[in-house]
């Protein structure tokens, strides 16, 4: 038997061992978390800008949400989730910082059609100086496609500017219906 053929077998040999042995870790594994696999959540991106008074944009908004308000049936369901991160940065790109919007409380929703709905509630914002609690937040589903969040400016000393906060829903084969 040549060198080379010998080599050959030994790389084949020591590729499927590894294969294997590393394919045993995965088998519990997922790189997505399973409530959204289960669909417990829908999610997606978000994007944004904060303005000056003359319309300049000053900063870019960036991050991900998830919520379970596709499943509520009444305002006092306990268990409502609306959850976001949001990555802030100059339009210079400078000042990078992340921000959470968490504890959503529904108040109240109004269902214009079965493809477009308000959530209003309270949530708690991450700060600086630490966390807003009870700050007003209007979430709108449009078409089953579009999120826009809209936080009570002064309750945040206008840090997100009084533009909403855009996304996209990725999950598109669930539609909002709320009984």
């Amino acid at each position: 038997m040549s060198i080379d053929f010998r080599i050959l077998i030994l790389f084949a040999t020591i590729l499927v061992t590894s294969g294997i042995f590393y394919t045993s870790f995965l088998k519990d594994s997922v790189a997505i978390p399973p409530e959204l696999i289960n669909d417990d959540y829908i999610f997606g991106d978000v994007v944004g800008v904060q303005r000056d008074e003359n319309g300049n944009t000053q900063w870019i908004l960036s991050g991900h949400w998830k919520t379970n308000l596709d499943k509520i049936n009444s305002t006092s369901n306990s268990t409502n989730v609306f959850n976001m991160a949001i990555d802030m940065t100059k339009n210079d790109g400078t000042s990078k910082h992340t921000h959470t919007l968490t504890d959503f409380t529904l108040n109240s929703l109004n269902k214009t059609n079965d493809k477009d709905i308000v959530f209003d509630g309270k949530s708690t914002i991450s700060m600086r100086e630490g966390p807003v609690e009870n700050v007003s937040t209007i979430v709108h589903i449009m078409n089953n496609t579009l999120i826009s969040i809209l936080m009570d400016t002064q309750q945040v000393d206008n840090h997100f500017g009084n533009d909403p906060i855009y996304g996209i829903v990725q999950e598109k084969k669930k539609e909002f219906k709320i009984n």
